[in-house]
């Protein structure tokens, strides 16, 4: 499986960079929308920092044609927060 960011041109590979940068400023990356400050090592409802984690990534072939083309679509699945009001139950109430 070839990495297509691969074939971004320098500039645009950058002003990516630079825009994921600007969203783990004031975290967005998740439904939930903390607005942590992750880069200064804030952590947000999923407890993840700075840097996540992945668990697992793979191609997906599970969406409608225009989606996945003839290679599929990436998947990444994060750990820790799950969304689910269940999980945050349970972090409410840890010590």
């Amino acid at each position: 499986m070839y990495p297509v960011y691969l074939n971004l041109s320098k500039k645009e590979l950058n002003r990516r960079i630079s825009k994921l940068f600007k969203i783990l400023e004031n975290c967005e990356i998740c439904p939930r929308r903390c607005h942590v400050n992750r880069l200064k090592g804030k952590k947000g409802f999923c407890q993840l920092g700075e840097k996540p984690v992945i668990a697992a990534y793979h191609l997906h072939f599970g969406e409608e044609s225009v989606l996945i083309g003839k290679n599929g679509s990436g998947t990444i699945f994060f750990t820790s927060c799950n969304l689910t009001k269940k999980a945050g139950l349970k972090r409410l109430y840890q010590k």
